[in-house]
């Protein structure tokens, strides 16, 4: 069995996303890892992020709406530090009472910001009301929750966290840095049966795992279910919505965003970089290539090509990305 060490107050502070230490213009700008250009001579003292409609003279908040509606937002606002696009580098210069960083992607750099300053880090350990099976290996600087229930011969790597009553039946690996968020089950059987001559439904034995890779993210309430014969795998960097449902057998390539509802029957195979809206459904055996995209609510049930944008009952192509 891996290092575990018990604790029963690692999470029993609440995260307050509103508070972070008083920063400089120099920490935020390091935080940032894009090309960036500063428009203004003061030097800020930060103390909190805000959206731009509410922010004041402490606070640091982003704009990336352009035309008009960006340049009002950016005329109004009060606060003190506004990363923002590079298109509007005229009207930030018409104010000097502010800070203003020029970017291609405001979201992004502003949301590296808040990862490095305000996102509170659990303190590592397993919670005393966890239950851990046999031949469990738990890196040292995991976070396993309140109430999580780990099965037998899983292993969870460096820096993962399992947040409040997880579930995590036998043989599941999961990679380094991934979140699942609380009520998650993860390895549960596929639905997997077989009619006898009478047509009663007998069970086929789910004997696979689940792979979760690195930088994993899984959402609330979201049902990831164990390969029949071989592991269903989620690859690197994939973020899972809440309630989203994979079922035995699948394969999720690497960057796929998969929204809230997403219901994915057994073997299908996703590329890599596919979004996947809310409420679609694929249909069993379906390969999805990389950078797809499908809509809300559609229904695959055919293969759908690498770039290709479908829509629909069932889903039909809409655009090919070039």
């Amino acid at each position: 069995m891996g290092l575990i060490q018990r604790t029963r107050s690692v999470d029993a502070e609440p995260c307050r996303p509103d508070i972070m230490p008083q920063l400089q213009l120099k920490d935020i700008l390091d935080a940032l890892g894009c090309e960036h250009k500063v428009v203004g001579e003061r030097e800020p003292v930060v103390e909190r992020a805000l959206p731009i409609d509410v922010a004041d003279e402490n606070t640091i908040t982003f704009c990336n709406k352009r035309g008009d509606s960006g340049r009002s937002l950016l005329c109004r606002t009060r606060a003190g530090v506004i990363i923002t696009l590079r298109d509007h580098e005229e009207t930030c210069r018409n104010r000097d009472d502010r800070i203003f960083i020029l970017v291609d992607d405001p979201r992004l750099a502003f949301s590296r910001v808040l990862r490095r300053y305000f996102a509170k880090a659990r303190s590592p350990g397993v919670h005393g009301t966890a239950v851990i099976g046999q031949n469990v290996s738990i890196s040292p600087d995991a976070f396993v929750g309140p109430f999580c229930n780990i099965g037998d011969d899983v292993t969870i790597g460096e820096g993962s966290r399992l947040l409040g009553s997880v579930t995590v039946y036998d043989k599941v690996r999961i990679g380094r840095r991934v979140t699942v968020h609380a009520g998650a089950v993860i390895g549960t059987d596929g639905f997997g049966y077989s009619r006898d001559p009478e047509g009663r439904a007998e069970k086929f034995p789910q004997i696979g795992g689940v792979v979760i890779e690195d930088d994993v993210e899984i959402g609330s309430n979201a049902c990831i279910a164990r390969g029949a014969l071989v592991d269903t795998t989620i690859g690197r960097g994939t973020k899972i919505d809440n309630l989203v449902h994979i079922a035995h057998n699948v394969q999720v390539g690497k960057d796929c965003l998969i929204i809230a509802h997403a219901q994915i029957a057994g073997s299908v195979r996703i590329g890599d970089r596919c979004w996947l809206a809310p409420s679609c459904t694929i249909n069993t055996g379906v390969s999805i290539g990389d950078d797809a995209m499908v809509a809300l609510g559609s229904v695959v049930v055919r293969d759908v090509e690498p770039g290709t944008f479908v829509a629909g009952n069932p889903a039909r192509p809409t655009i090919r990305k070039l």
